[in-house]
């Protein structure tokens, strides 16, 4: 008999709905349809004093497990749950196989590194418990500092961070296909490497004859000038962008207050057009409040948001945000992983756009996502 594959999302249930319409763990069910495999049965169990009961349906021996645990507040519950379950599956499940913890926003990634005194560091936090819970891989994407592999690994975690700029590269070639004007821009000089990696695919000659572009773009920045952590005093645009195109990529949409500030910015530095695109939609404590400003003051035309986190329903009910599918991408992964492929072909191009073209049928279910696919190839509905 031959090694089983087992997906068990932790995620929390949301009242009203269904264990099969749970907005929490719609992303995991998603890869699960693209690799036509049933969803493993878990209920967490919540005591009246909020002790956790994690009840695993079917035995785990012979399986490799998959465990999905989203970025959903509180935080703190659902790292014990995670917790619970990998040593519910360790010493009292018998799995022999490994588990790989599935984090589609990677929990602590703003805190890598310490940058004053007496500072906790929440990465290593999280490392450490995987590390203890014999959290074998960790899967997760659009990492906000590629050091944080190495907080892992040394913690004897393996980490496959998966990137998301071809992916975005593929939505600005679709949409901006012969614009000779497109300014891709990073709101702080630490996201200038992410706006430089997606740059590097759409100027690739490969890219280009494949899809037949004559696109043009040019890199942003800004100064960003912190009060305290999530308060900005000010961002300052380094570089003209009149006349331009502007799209403004981050990975992490928290309060929108940085992406408000860039925005305003680039309008009143004589910008064409201005959309935003970010992975993770964290969205924070007075999101709703940025979110309207940027739109009724006329700041950005649309917000694309990745949905690596469950997007909140103001943001989701917004008519001009659209949803930036990444199942694809995590599903070929998870695929790789168990059968102990090559992970290569996620990382160029024309083997993501391929992975994209075989779960077509995932768009046509969900017409807030951005289609991903080649330009050159057949659309959906044909």
């Amino acid at each position: 008999m031959g090694l089983e594959l087992a997906i068990y999302d932790l995620s929390p249930s949301v009242e009203g709905f269904t264990k099969e319409h749970n907005p929490n763990t719609k992303f995991s069910r998603n890869i699960c349809s693209i690799l036509d495999v049933a969803p493993s049965e878990i209920d967490i169990a919540k005591f009246k004093d909020g002790e956790r009961d994690p009840n695993i349906r079917d035995s785990v021996r012979g399986k490799k497990i998959f465990a999905f645990q989203s970025y959903i507040e509180p935080i703190g519950e659902r790292k014990y749950e995670l917790e619970l379950f990998l040593d519910a599956v360790g010493p009292g499940g018998g799995n022999k196989e490994g588990v790989v913890v599935v984090f589609p926003y990677c929990f602590g990634s703003r805190g890598e590194r310490r940058t004053r005194p007496r500072q906790a560091a929440p990465t290593l936090v999280f490392a450490k418990s995987l590390g203890a819970f014999k959290g074998d891989t960790l899967l997760t994407g659009g990492v906000h500092a590629d050091s944080i592999a190495l907080v892992y690994n040394a913690r004897d975690v393996y980490v496959e961070p998966l990137e998301f700029e071809t992916v975005v590269a593929n939505y600005i070639i679709r949409n901006y296909k012969d614009n000779k004007h497109v300014a891709l821009m990073s709101p702080d000089d630490g996201g200038l490497k992410r706006v430089r990696r997606i740059e590097k695919v759409i100027k690739n000659p490969d890219v280009r004859e494949m899809e037949g572009v004559t696109l043009d773009v040019i890199t942003r920045s800004a100064e960003k000038i912190r009060v305290k952590g999530d308060e900005i005093d000010s961002l300052n645009l380094l570089g003209s962008v009149e006349g331009y195109d502007v799209i403004i990529v981050d990975d992490v949409a928290d309060t929108l207050s940085t992406l408000y500030t860039a925005a305003k910015n680039c309008k009143d530095g004589g910008a064409k057009s201005i959309k935003a695109l970010m992975y993770h939609a964290t969205l924070g404590d007075g999101y709703e409040t940025n979110m309207k400003k940027l739109f009724d003051e006329g700041l950005i035309d649309e917000l694309i948001l990745g949905n690596t986190v469950p997007i909140k329903d103001f943001a989701k009910n917004h008519p001009k945000v659209k949803v930036l599918p990444f199942e694809p991408l995590f599903a070929e992964a998870i695929k790789r992983i168990y059968e102990n492929r090559s992970m290569s072909e996620l990382y160029n191009y024309a083997g993501v756009i391929k992975i994209y073209n075989k779960a077509r049928l995932l768009f046509k279910r969900d017409p807030k996502y951005v289609k991903i696919e080649s330009i050159n190839l057949p659309t959906l509905n044909s």
